[in-house]
């Protein structure tokens, strides 16, 4: 029997990760999922935004699935995602976008946008500079370190994935030492990956060339800041926020959730797509060596998302999140 640490968050996050642990259960994998809550709900309890028994978990399991978490905007308590990784050493961010049946400019392969998860705003250095706080100042340090361990993991990504081409992301052309530090490192890791095209190209240039054509890209490596952007747009490229899953990657620990938010607004009315959870779900099990299994995940959603009978509200159907998900169970074989 496999173990997994289970994380349901909040708003839609328990609606979204019963999906996915339901279809995880539907393949016949014996998984013992131990739940723990964490943000909002924790820190209304306890004060604790992370408990400490989450992390004696997930080190001592090493595996996570993950529902989104309330990250209070302008004000309010951290982030409990930005403590997570921050505590676990979860350095890389996947993300993942992939049609799955959906007609549309991506292809089949989907798009992988892998970003810096511990570095730039993420380590939230910023403070008024005047008494009548009406100038702040956002501090961006960038680590030689960080950026040579995430480089080296992009392109044994794509090596280690079959994948092509990678495509480095910067506003080097104004952050010339920070941004600068990523071109530094790929400009020396690239020869040694002499089988991977690799490019270089400004944050704005890439936002419109991903919307254009995105059939031109395959996997980007970019900071943080960056990152957000084109992750959101890959995501929109292939229908929806609600499609694209997300893999946290450390040394020794690795998270599995969705990349869309809470959405506190709909939580608890059966609307949300799971599509981004049962994917992560199915990613899950591929880390567990359950390949057979995560593909028959993958191929059902692929299946009822191209037959567009059964589809949630943010890819045009009228399916509840139940529904969706009781479609995806039955296609599994």
């Amino acid at each position: 029997m496999h173990e997994s640490v289970l994380i349901p968050g909040d708003g839609i996050g328990p609606e979204v990760t019963e999906a996915a642990t339901r279809t995880i259960q539907a393949t016949g994998a014996n998984i013992n999922f131990i739940r723990f809550d964490i943000g909002e709900k924790t820190y209304k309890k306890s004060g604790e935004i992370v408990p400490a028994e989450v992390f004696e978990a997930m080190r001592k399991v090493k595996i996570a699935l993950k529902g989104p978490v309330v990250v209070p905007i302008g004000s309010g308590m951290s982030s409990a995602n930005s403590i997570l990784r921050r505590n676990l050493d979860l350095f890389a961010s996947v993300r993942i976008s992939k049609p799955l049946g959906r007609q549309c400019q991506v292809p089949e392969r989907g798009l992988i946008v892998i970003k810096d998860n511990l570095g730039g705003h993420n380590l939230h250095l910023e403070h008024f500079v005047d008494r009548d706080e009406t100038i702040a100042e956002a501090i961006l340090v960038t680590s030689m370190k960080d950026v040579k361990r995430l480089t080296d993991f992009a392109f044994d990504y794509c090596k280690q994935n079959g994948r092509k081409k990678l495509t480095v992301v910067t506003l080097a052309d104004g952050f010339k030492l920070t941004d600068g530090m990523w071109l530094r490192v790929a400009r020396e890791v690239k020869d040694a990956f002499c089988d991977i095209e690799y490019e270089e190209l400004l944050a704005d240039d890439a936002t419109s060339k991903l919307a254009l054509k995105p059939w031109n890209f395959d996997v980007i490596l970019t900071n943080d800041i960056w990152g957000e952007t084109l992750c959101s747009l890959c995501s929109a490229l292939v229908g929806s926020a609600g499609m694209s899953p997300n893999v946290n990657v450390g040394n020794e620990v690795v998270m599995f959730e969705t990349v869309h938010g809470a959405a506190p607004r709909i939580a608890g009315k059966n609307m949300a797509n799971p599509t981004a959870a049962i994917f992560a779900g199915a990613l899950l099990l591929k880390h567990l060596h359950e390949d057979a299994k995560a593909e028959a995940v993958e191929r059902a959603l692929s299946s009822v998302i191209s037959e567009g009978k059964v589809l949630t509200y943010d890819l045009g159907g009228k399916a509840t999140t139940t529904q969706f998900t009781d479609e995806v169970i039955s296609k599994i074989n």
